[in-house]
């Protein structure tokens, strides 16, 4: 299956996702921080055999317009839903990763008018945790040195770090975010979101708090799924997903690190085809 870029206006932003599937509900695939639609690229085909699929980017990364912003949990959010309003689509199936899966929890929170199922994929928002090398971003002149420090093979290594199946992290994968990376505004946009939401002590309590003050609102089922092997977002963060979230059951890979789309893609898109359709 070949996909191609689409784009549409949502409030001003030019917005890019991708659009795949005739039949069944819809299914809305939000990745994680610093990343784009990509990280679902082998998950797109699969499931567009059963449902309408959608793969966006969201404003300030990948090929969307990154707008100087506060990106905040209720901004993302909210960019989510009149993305949603712009296709005129009343309800989704929610799947999102990291940084996605918060701004899924922060949707279900804020519009469970649109939400059917929420698919939470290794999710940020459970804790205060994190890995090293995204802390030390949040350093004034550090970070910024280190993020144009504009070399492919330093960046394929950070890319493959939370992998944890790094050979599922290819080579031509890595080329192409490479080249996202480098867009104009792209490493700003990063900084400033990092900085926003961390420091070098972890994720900021203000930042988190919102979301897990508010998930016992959450009623849509919802299935977590986390890599066992997961060193960018502890597994220990799963027994604050159950205990908080009501009707959340979990799903763990072994063998498999943060991105789980990508490295476990067969027992991933099973999973979700089954959590969905039963």
């Amino acid at each position: 299956m070949t996909i191609k870029d689409k784009y549409i206006e949502v409030n001003g932003i030019n917005t890019r996702y991708w659009r795949a599937g005739n039949k069944g509900p819809v299914v809305l695939l939000v990745h994680g921080f610093a990343a784009s639609a990509e990280y679902w690229m082998y998950n797109v085909e699969a499931l567009a055999k059963h449902f309408r699929v959608i793969a966006v980017d969201m404003v300030g990364f990948g090929k969307s317009d990154k707008p100087k912003i506060k990106y905040s949990a209720d901004v993302l959010a909210e960019f989510i839903k009149n993305f949603l309003d712009v296709l005129k689509i009343k309800k989704v199936n929610f799947i999102g990763h990291s940084l996605g899966g918060a701004i899924g929890l922060k949707f279900a929170i804020d519009y469970p008018e649109y939400l059917e199922k929420l698919i939470l994929v290794d999710s940020a928002g459970f804790g205060q945790e994190l890995p090293h090398g995204l802390k030390i971003l949040t350093l004034p002149f550090i970070g910024r040195f280190l993020m144009h420090f504009n070399q492919r093979q330093l960046y394929a290594k950070a890319l493959r770090a939370y992998a944890y199946q790094k050979k599922e992290i290819t080579d031509e994968f890595v080329d192409k975010m490479f080249e996202i990376f480098n867009l104009p505004e792209t490493k700003r946009t990063i900084l400033a979101m990092l900085r926003q939401h961390a420091t070098y002590f972890g994720a900021r309590l203000c930042s988190i708090k919102p979301i897990l003050d508010n998930v016992d609102k959450i009623k849509a089922p919802t299935l977590i799924i986390w890599g066992a092997e997961d060193r960018m977002l502890p597994f220990k963060h799963t027994k604050t997903a159950l205990k908080k979230i009501p009707h959340a059951v979990l799903r763990v890979f072994p063998h498999c690190g943060h991105i789980p789309q990508m490295e476990e893609r067969g027992m991933f898109n099973r999973a979700v085809i089954s959590f969905l359709t039963y």
